[in-house]
């Protein structure tokens, strides 16, 4: 990245932080009833998600990730922050992954981790607070979009190439696209946890990252295998649901009058 363009990537991003900061303060709302505990959230975790079906007690990898993020939701919305102000800072997040990645893949790596746990947290502030809406249900799947999109493109910043990188982000967004017209047609939002969710995606690119910073002389071949990985997974989910979603609606239509 040449000395221009890294003048105007730094100064978007400081710009979009200040933008986060100050919808933050004008946002601020305190929570006027005390804020629900762990079982309580997961209650209200699958009413926000449409997933009656889905229990997360019962879930191993979905119960410690919504832990996790209740754990460092729970001080943000007693603070009376926005949901929304915590999904604009984890797309700002998510857009200096690729801007790592040209010289810095391993910081580029921890701070994918990183914008995928603020992916999960501003749910649930909303959750929490009880100011889940429907605008800001779908400015948060557009949010995982971008975000996405962004973490694939730092296997490109980092050296892989273009092809792979964007096979892996057409395959996980066919997984939620077929998802989304799931629940349209009736189906609930999640309908099955399947092997291409958000954790393995942000694990194919944290892996890549890592690989290319650690043995940078195969770093385009790494880069390109994690992407690979994550194509492969997306078909396989991708074929989970489809399953899922056929058996889902064959039985409604037997049992329809």
């Amino acid at each position: 990245m040449n000395a221009g363009a890294s003048v105007a990537v730094v100064s978007g991003l400081v710009v979009g932080a200040l933008g986060i900061v100050g919808h933050g303060i004008r946002g601020r709302v305190r929570p006027a009833l005390p804020l629900p505990d762990l079982r309580e959230w997961f209650a209200r975790w699958q009413v926000q998600h449409r997933a009656p079906d889905l229990d997360p007690s019962t879930t191993t990898m979905l119960r410690l990730f919504l832990t996790g993020t209740y754990r460092l939701a729970r001080p943000l919305a007693r603070a009376g922050v926005a949901p929304a102000t915590v999904t604009f800072a984890g797309v700002w997040v998510a857009a200096t992954v690729p801007a790592l990645a040209f010289t810095m893949p391993a910081v580029a790596a921890v701070v994918c981790v990183f914008s995928s746990l603020i992916d999960g947290v501003d749910g649930a502030v909303a959750g929490l607070q009880d100011r889940a809406t429907n605008f800001g249900f779908v400015l948060d799947s557009v949010a995982d979009r971008v975000a996405e999109a962004a973490f694939f493109g730092a296997l490109v910043a980092a050296g892989g190439h273009l092809a792979w990188a964007a096979a892996g982000w057409a395959g996980v967004a066919m997984v939620e696209y077929t998802r989304a017209r799931a629940a349209v047609a009736g189906l609930d939002e999640i309908a099955v946890v399947t092997i291409a969710e958000r954790p393995t995606r942000v694990l194919c690119v944290t892996f890549g990252l890592l690989g290319a910073a650690v043995v940078p002389r195969h770093g385009a071949a790494i880069l390109d295998a994690s992407a690979a990985v994550a194509t492969a997974t997306a078909a396989i989910g991708l074929a989970q649901l489809f399953v899922v979603v056929r058996s889902r609606f064959a039985d409604t239509e037997k049992t329809s009058p």
